[in-house]
């Protein structure tokens, strides 16, 4: 029952992002044909904080809050975060997908 408890809480989560998707710009990053634009940008210049991530759900998940803290930090500023913004991001994920 705990189970069937917290999938359907899940589930409740998974549609409400859905019902939302052109409000997410995660997910309309993933939707859109510009990961590569995004990984050239946002990632590369970054990649020594990171050792090589050998699965692709574990690529997803720093994409997706990568791209989550950098529109966030773009909705607050006004524009894009600078050059020192950007290695704060980095350092504080870049522990994180250590594996």
């Amino acid at each position: 029952i705990a189970t069937a408890i917290k999938l359907g809480s899940n589930l409740g989560q998974a549609i409400t992002i859905g019902n939302h998707s052109a409000d997410n710009p995660v997910i309309q990053l993933f939707a859109s044909n510009s990961l590569e634009e995004f990984a050239q940008r946002y990632i590369d210049p970054w990649t020594a904080y990171y050792l090589q991530i050998k699965y692709p759900c574990t690529d997803s998940a720093l994409i997706a809050m990568l791209a989550e803290k950098i529109y966030s930090k773009i909705k607050m500023l006004g524009g894009e975060p600078n050059v020192v913004k950007m290695e704060r991001i980095h350092k504080e994920l870049g522990p994180r997908y250590q594996f």
